[in-house]
């Protein structure tokens, strides 16, 4: 069921147009990073998807705040949110073993005749999926869960291999 309408999702698109709501996200960042800081920038759009991309957080927003009673407060709080957990996944990754599970994601879908890009993509992906497990934070960490991932001697990478291709 969609709450918003299309009203409120003009008046939210002006917002983010004509607010200094970017600029204040952006200091807001400086203090959620951690000494990891893979990210360094917010970046504002209205696709409605929150994502890292190219040491850049992308805000987009979320449907929910798409309704009709929102207004200004209510999207700087929830993109405010929004910013907190996006810095999270980055302050909660290791870089380095971020980069090798995108490297061994790559060689274990280049087994199956997929191209290297392809690989580095969904690796990141699976990670992102794993992010939201429910059972998985309660037994590892984001960090502890890269470190698994990305080791090649690992049996989790041949477990992994296996519950993808059917090996």
């Amino acid at each position: 069921m969609r709450e918003m309408s299309d009203a409120a999702f003009e008046r939210y698109a002006e917002f983010l147009r004509a607010d200094p709501i970017e600029s204040i996200l952006a200091r807001n960042l400086s203090f959620l990073l951690d000494d990891n800081k893979l990210v360094s920038a917010v970046k504002l759009d209205t696709s409605l998807k929150n994502r890292t991309e190219n040491g850049q957080i992308v805000l987009g927003g979320a449907p929910y705040l798409l309704r009709d009673d929102f207004d200004g407060r209510h999207w700087t709080a929830g993109l405010r949110v929004l910013l907190a957990h996006e810095v999270q996944h980055d302050n909660s990754s290791d870089a380095d073993a971020l980069k090798r599970v995108r490297e061994n994601a790559e060689s274990l879908f280049a087994e199956q005749g997929f191209r290297p890009f392809v690989g580095r993509i969904l690796g990141q992906r699976l990670m992102n999926i794993l992010d939201y497990l429910p059972s998985v934070p309660r037994l590892y960490s984001h960090a502890q869960i890269c470190k698994l991932c990305a080791d090649r001697r690992s049996d989790t990478r041949r477990r992994f291999g296996g519950i993808l291709f059917g090996a």
